[in-house]
């Protein structure tokens, strides 16, 4: 098998990173301004505002999980989330806390019985992205949570990979 240059893998990741955020930023700007325009004197009052599909403008974050080694996974791990949260934010301001509260403590379940339909519906919307997004070990720990629940997903793949290494 032929060997990787680490420094070619992590060229790669800092543009991927770099492009991520140059989306992310470009993406709010965007929404700013359309939002300016839709609350602009000149917007008709009666007319619906137009639904802009965000998830169709701005890339997925990249498949995780193909890596050789579950130490390459755990490397890899905090910029695949970060892009993620990208992504998830990017779509709906929302997802920050919600995300924010699973990752910064992964020894606390989010407690989905008594949370909003909204919330409970970003949590389905999550798992089914995470299920598209993961592979191999990471996949296994999606599929071993009830569907449904992104965000139990979520902090189970943080537990798997470490979280410790997200505080570095």
């Amino acid at each position: 098998m032929a060997q990787l240059d680490p420094s070619i893998l992590q060229t790669a990741l800092l543009q991927v990173a770099e492009a991520t955020q140059a989306a992310s930023k470009a993406a709010q700007a965007a929404a700013q301004s359309a939002s300016q325009a839709a609350s602009s004197p000149s917007a008709s009052a009666g007319q619906p505002k137009a639904a802009i599909d965000w998830s169709k403008l701005v890339n997925k974050p990249p498949v995780f999980g193909e890596n050789a080694t579950a130490d390459d996974d755990i490397r890899l791990f905090r910029d695949w989330l970060w892009q993620l949260t990208q992504f998830l934010v990017t779509i709906d301001s929302e997802y920050e806390n919600e995300v924010k509260q699973v990752t910064d403590d992964p020894t606390k379940p989010l407690d989905l019985s008594s949370a909003s339909t909204d919330t409970r519906g970003r949590a389905a919307k999550l798992y089914g992205l995470m299920s598209s997004l993961v592979r191999c070990r990471a996949l296994a720990i999606v599929k071993a949570v009830p569907s449904g629940n992104g965000y139990e997903a979520l902090r189970q793949l943080v537990l798997a990979m470490d979280w410790q290494c997200l505080l570095l």
